[in-house]
Formats: structure tokens, C-alpha cells, sequence
């Protein structure tokens, strides 16, 4: 897959990011700079040479492109007039402990000790999604799939698990992931994972 290709079916430009959403463009931009909308996934800067009729002209163009899920944390920011970037962090928290109960309830058997330090790492990832990490390296950037990649992590390296615990491990990570092309040099320790619960 070529990579413009791949920007294309899987990111939204921030045009597009603010046509889905009914948010202008400069909100959005508003947004990032107050720390509550996270940053694009990747930023490209291409240089680009145009052969016409009239000749050859170099020039450069960027592009930033932004997780499709990214809508979804919008629609919950539009609830809200004015927010802080604390107040924003707190619906983040809500999220993504609704998502860790979600998890348990499928039967991710996760211990006492994941969830005493569960609000640092909240603190942690919250910082990752705003730097645009899970926009990289998650299916959409979606909260409920950075918590899978985290807890699936935890589970392996942290419990013991059988057989029934781990393929439930697998298929989600499988689902979560993003699969970039090679180009991109994209391998984060997620995708390691993968590749050790693929070799079991």
C-alpha cells in the first residue's frame, strides 16, 4: 500500500477532522493548544516538483493527519462550552475507567494490584493521547483501545494466564492495533507483543 494511500483510508485531514465533527477549523486548533484535543498523528512535508505546459515548478506542501477516532473524544468535548485542559482530563478519566470495567466485565481478569495504580497510568496516557501516540499506533485512536493495549500488556506480563485468557488477548490486540505500512518504520512494543502471542 502506498503511504498517501494509507493516510487517506485511515486519518482525517484537520479540513476533514472539522467536517465530521461541525467544529471549525480554528477551534480545533484552539483546542490543541489548550491541551485537550489531541495532537496529529503524523505530520508530513512533502517536497513536490509540478511539470506543465509551462514547465517545472518545486515546491513544498504539509499535511497533517489525525486519527479517525478523534471524533468521537470531539463529539464529548462539544458537550461542554468551556473546558480546561483539567476538566477535559477528568472526561478522559471517566472514559477510560468505563473502559477498564468494560474489559473486566468480558472476563479480563485483571488483578487488585492493576487497579491501585490505575490512576497514574490514566495520568500517563492522557499525556500520550494528547502527543498523538495512540493516534499512530491504535486501529482509531479510540480510548477504549488505548486502555486494551494496556491492559492486554499488563496481563501478560504481569499474571498468569491459561490458554482461553490468552487467545482473548490476542484477538483484541489484533483488533486494536494499527498496521502501518514498512515504510513508516511504525513497530511499537504493542506490535512486539502481537508478535510474542502470535509465536506461543
Amino acid at each position: 500500500m502506498a503511504i498517501s494511500e494509507y493516510f487517506e483510508d485511515y486519518f482525517y485531514s484537520l479540513k476533514q477532522l472539522s467536517l465530521h465533527t461541525g467544529v471549525k477549523e480554528h477551534t480545533l486548533n484552539e483546542w490543541q493548544d489548550a491541551c485537550i484535543l489531541p495532537s496529529a498523528a503524523y505530520h508530513l512535508k512533502n517536497q513536490v516538483q509540478s511539470s506543465s505546459f509551462f514547465g517545472i515548478c518545486d515546491f513544498n506542501e504539509e499535511q497533517e493527519y489525525y486519527a479517525r477516532g478523534y471524533t468521537k473524544w470531539i463529539d464529548l468535548l462539544k458537550n461542554h462550552s468551556e473546558l480546561s485542559s483539567a476538566q477535559a482530563y477528568t472526561l478522559f478519566y471517566q472514559q477510560y475507567a468505563k473502559s477498564v470495567n468494560d474489559l473486566a466485565a468480558k472476563g479480563f481478569e485483571l488483578n487488585a494490584e492493576y487497579f491501585e495504580n490505575l490512576e497514574e497510568q490514566i495520568q500517563n496516557h492522557w499525556q500520550l493521547f494528547l502527543a498523538g501516540k495512540y493516534g499512530v499506533i491504535t486501529a482509531n485512536g479510540f480510548i477504549h483501545e488505548i486502555v486494551a493495549l494496556e491492559a492486554v500488556d499488563y496481563l501478560v506480563d504481569n499474571c498468569e494466564i491459561g490458554e482461553e485468557q490468552l487467545s482473548k488477548c490476542l484477538r483484541l490486540l489484533e483488533r486494536t492495533l494499527s498496521y502501518p505500512p514498512q515504510q513508516l518504520n511504525c513497530v511499537s512494543n504493542a506490535h512486539k507483543l502481537l508478535k510474542r502471542l502470535k509465536d506461543l
